[in-house]
């Protein structure tokens, strides 16, 4: 099984960006701002094949993104909700269906961390769900 190489593929589609961080599965203690983060569940194990092998999986990969502004929020979630949506990720072994993109959370303002003007980051969540089908 591949979940973190299919977790690594959704990673992959985000191209490298100068205007924002992306960190995967966890966020360090003191992030760089804007940024978002690829996370998810441990999807569903599927087999049809006599064997009852595992030969298909549904994953519902996560992005956070999270910013010092609500303008920024919007910037950074443009740019990778065009990266990902509707896009296929490339896993060796495996044929994943293209991400559609939902969104999970809407922009709310994060309370528990205050920066030092006294503001406070904004963060929303979108959710990829596909499929990947063993070769």
């Amino acid at each position: 099984m591949s979940l973190l190489q299919h977790y690594q593929a959704v990673r992959n589609l985000i191209p490298a960006d100068p205007t924002f961080a992306v960190y995967f599965g966890r966020v360090p203690s003191k992030p760089t701002y804007p940024y978002v983060v690829v996370w998810g569940d441990l999807g569903r194990e599927g087999g049809d094949s006599l064997g009852d092998a595992v030969d298909q999986l549904d994953l519902r990969p996560r992005v956070t993104y999270v910013a010092t502004g609500f303008e920024q929020l919007m910037f950074v979630a443009d740019r990778v909700r065009a990266a990902l949506n509707r896009r296929a990720p490339v896993v060796a072994g495996w044929t994943p269906s293209k991400l559609r993109q939902q969104a999970l959370a809407a922009s709310t303002t994060d309370y528990d961390v205050t920066f030092t003007d006294g503001s406070h980051p904004v963060y929303a969540v979108d959710e990829y769900p596909f499929t990947s089908d063993k070769n």
